[in-house]
């Protein structure tokens, strides 16, 4: 039984690099994309009202280039990207949301504190019945 406890709590704590959400920046995407340490993504919205997610995104010049991924024919594929920084209107990365990864390890120890009275108060039961 412990052992399952165990591998619950790490599967749960698998989840928590997936608190995070898009927050918009200020700082200007060569900045971003520069070495030592590049974003992975980054979501751009365009003049035109766009919005599209860019993978290994990299400032050349004017122009920021990177891959996307699209859906065709029901299959997801990988699209090259290029388009001019004149025409990206806001830039948003992808940070940690602390709320939500608060939310869910309060969460988790709550369950875990609820799992362990209950099956405290049934072996305690259990044992008094087998008693008698």
């Amino acid at each position: 039984m412990r052992f399952r406890r165990m591998v619950s709590l790490l599967l749960l704590a698998a989840y928590l690099p997936a608190c995070t959400s898009y927050q918009p920046t200020t700082q200007p995407l060569a900045e971003l994309t520069a070495s030592p340490k590049p974003l992975e993504h980054v979501r751009v919205t365009t003049v035109a009202g766009a919005t599209l997610t860019v993978d290994a995104p990299r400032v050349v010049d004017d122009s920021l280039f990177g891959t996307t991924v699209v859906i065709k024919k029901g299959a997801p594929t990988t699209q090259p990207v290029a388009m001019p920084l004149a025409d990206i209107r806001t830039v948003q990365v992808r940070k940690s949301d602390g709320t939500a990864t608060m939310v869910l390890v309060v969460g988790i120890v709550g369950a875990a504190v609820l799992i362990g009275v209950a099956t405290s108060n049934a072996l305690d039961d259990w044992t008094l019945d087998f008693a008698e």
